[in-house]
Parts: C-alpha cells; sequence; structure tokens
C-alpha cells in the first residue's frame, strides 16, 4: 500500500512540472537573464547602467541578451528562458489581453518614441501633408507597435493614406528620397543628422495634428510566478533600473563611455541619443517624472488607444496587469 502510495504521488509531481510547461532553472537565485527587445542601442541606456553600476551591488548576477527579428522575449518570459525583458507596451498588453502570464513591473520610456522622419524637399510636416500625394510612401514596419499607430491614425484625420511595409535597415531610407519612414524619434533623427549628413523633419504623433496618440513605450516585464516568488529579486531589478536611467540623467559624459561600450558607434551620435533617450524616460506627456514612474491614469490611456485600434482580444483589469512598487 505505501508503494502504491509513492507511486501516485510521483506520478502527480511528474505530472504537474510537465504541465506547467515552464522551465524553472534559474527561480529565485541570483543567476537572471534579462532580454532585450532590440539589437544594442542607446535605448537601452538605463539597462547598460543598472548592468555595469547598480545590479551587482544586489549581489544580481544578470546575463543581458540582445534581441532582434525573430527573436519574441514574451515568449522567452512565459517559457521561462529569460526572467526579465524589455518590451513595447503595447505588446505587452496585447499579451496580457491573451492570457500570458506575464507582469508589467517598470516602465522604461514614459512616451512611445514612434515617429516618422522625411527630407524637406518633400515638404510633409504633417500627416495632414501626407493627403492625396501619390508620388510619397508612407512606411510601415509590419509586426511592430508602428503598424498599431499608424492604423490609429488614419481611423482619427480620417485620412486615406495606403501604407507600404518598408525596411528596418536604415538604408531603406537614405536610398528611398521619397518615403515617409517610421523610426523611433528618440535615435533614428540623430542617426540622419549625424552619421549620414542629412536633415529630416520630424513628424510626432502624440502632437494633436498628427493624432494625438499617447501610449506608454518599452516597458520591463516578468513571468507573474517570478513577482509571486520571487518579490525581492524584482525590486532589485527595478531599483537597479532606476538608479541607471538617473546616473545617465546625471552624468552624462560617464554614460556615453558606458553606453558606447555595447553601441560601438560615434561619439556625437551616442551623446544625442542618449540625450534623447533620457528624454524620453524621464519626460511623460507634459511633465517631468522620476525613471521608472508608472500611473494607472497613463496605463489607461495607453490600454484606451490600444482598444481603440482594436488590438486587445479582450478587456481586462490594468490593476492585475501592473506592478508598482
Amino acid at each position: 500500500m505505501k508503494k502504491s502510495v509513492i507511486f501516485i504521488l510521483s506520478v502527480f509531481v511528474i505530472m504537474q512540472s510537465c504541465s506547467s510547461g515552464r522551465k524553472k532553472s534559474n527561480d529565485c537565485q541570483n543567476q537572471v537573464t534579462f532580454q532585450l527587445n532590440w539589437t544594442n542601442d542607446p535605448t537601452f541606456t538605463g539597462e547598460y547602467l543598472a548592468f555595469e553600476k547598480f545590479w551587482f551591488l544586489n549581489d544580481l548576477k544578470v546575463t543581458m541578451k540582445q534581441g532582434g527579428i525573430g527573436i519574441d522575449p514574451i515568449a522567452m518570459i512565459v517559457a521561462g528562458t529569460a526572467d526579465y525583458a524589455v518590451v513595447g507596451a503595447d505588446k505587452a498588453l496585447m499579451a496580457i489581453a491573451d492570457d500570458k502570464p506575464i507582469k508589467i513591473i517598470s516602465v522604461d520610456l514614459q512616451r512611445n518614441p514612434v515617429g516618422w522622419i522625411a527630407r524637406p524637399e518633400l515638404k510633409v510636416n504633417s500627416f495632414d501633408d501626407m493627403k492625396n500625394r501619390n508620388n510619397i510612401i508612407v512606411g510601415d514596419k509590419a509586426g511592430t507597435e508602428i503598424s498599431a499607430i499608424l492604423s490609429l491614425i488614419i481611423k482619427r484625420k480620417g485620412l486615406n493614406i495606403k501604407p507600404q511595409s518598408v525596411s528596418f535597415d536604415f538604408g531603406y531610407f537614405i536610398s528611398n528620397k521619397d518615403c515617409i519612414y517610421p523610426v523611433y524619434l528618440n535615435e533614428e533623427p540623430v542617426r540622419a543628422r549625424i552619421l549620414n549628413d542629412l536633415n529630416v523633419i520630424e513628424i510626432d504623433p502624440q502632437k494633436e495634428e498628427n493624432g494625438g496618440i499617447k501610449l506608454y513605450g518599452n516597458v520591463i516585464i516578468c513571468h507573474r510566478d517570478k513577482l509571486d516568488n520571487c518579490k525581492s529579486q524584482v525590486d532589485n531589478i527595478i531599483d537597479g533600473l532606476v538608479k541607471g536611467w538617473k546616473f545617465a540623467s546625471e552624468n552624462p559624459e560617464e554614460t556615453v563611455q558606458i553606453v558606447n561600450k555595447y553601441v560601438n558607434q560615434d561619439v556625437d551620435y551616442v551623446q544625442e541619443a542618449i540625450k534623447r533617450t533620457v528624454n524620453y524616460a524621464t519626460h511623460l506627456y507634459g511633465y517631468e517624472v522620476p525613471p521608472g514612474h508608472m500611473e494607472i491614469a497613463i496605463w489607461q490611456t495607453t490600454y484606451n488607444t490600444l482598444n481603440e485600434a482594436g488590438l486587445l482580444s479582450k478587456e481586462f483589469d490594468l490593476k492585475n496587469a501592473i506592478y508598482i512598487k
């Protein structure tokens, strides 16, 4: 009888372990994997500073991995192959609506930096200037928040624009003079001006004439189990990021040296891109906030915007989606 009980319990444990489908190799240990959502870029200034100066002070041994095309940070969090990840706020909320077991634990960029750039000779300063223009290409980058923002701009403005999918390679913009090119305004306008000696018009969708789209930008996520079981570790990750962004805002020269270890680009470009990125990390729509700041009201605006665009598969309680330390 005793052997039968032991056997039944063993089978139950095995079934429970297999049914979760989630690797739990790190659990609450101090070795963690932090997944970026793109290749090394000044956008991750806070992460680089946290890694270089702060996370290790709390005995965190962080492995930071680059992202790129075909890498899905949310899937990695769900599978347990990453402990923490940077993703767009839109991607995080869409995943939560689809019942993915993730939690938003911090905000990297207080404003979404998506925008478009154009050459001055095209005389396109806003989306209204794109009306009835058959001589231009209005670019989209499929699979990113750019598609969502663009579709919502077109809807709010009542435009008859037909976007075209364009390459992620910035060389596409250099080669196609008639393209209104989708970018991250914290970085690629600087790239155009400093690295390509090309002045551009910046078209920002947060402005009312361009649709008045207001969303959080990059956020930090983890698995719900991580927050439930390893809260002190989560708090230490957040603390390091907050201190990293703060250091970047207060020590620009040293920050450039640290970030360029990862980016390895022209110093003037890196300096200007960091300056813009820090502004996105510390300024909400109209006022300054501390790094990592989160507000339910702004999350509600982000949620409502995505819902208006038809991107959320179902409604859910925002308070269950975010963790405010």
